[in-house]
């Protein structure tokens, strides 16, 4: 889900993540204690993407594309009519 840096608030347990830079200007967080991943974010783009499994609930978020389709498993077949992006 992506969303404004901006609009991005931790209401509580932000001392337990950590974060680095996967490209220049590119932050993915995630738990220092376990590993799961929370968000990536790009400031200088206000610009955070939200991973989905972070959720609880309906948040009304729906698949709209499906990216980097040229690095998916060969046997995984995607069974929908969505727009497929080979790369970024």
């Amino acid at each position: 889900a992506w969303i404004t840096y901006d609009s991005v608030e931790w209401r509580e347990g932000e001392e337990h993540l950590t974060r680095y830079e996967s490209s220049p200007g590119i932050f993915r967080c995630f738990c220092r204690h376990c590993g799961s991943g929370l968000i990536g974010v790009a400031p200088d783009h206000n610009l955070a993407g939200v991973y989905a499994r972070t959720l609880d609930g309906d948040h009304g978020f729906a698949p709209s594309t499906h990216i980097h389709t040229s690095s998916k498993a060969p046997w995984y077949q995607i069974q929908d009519h969505l727009p497929q992006l080979p790369t970024e």
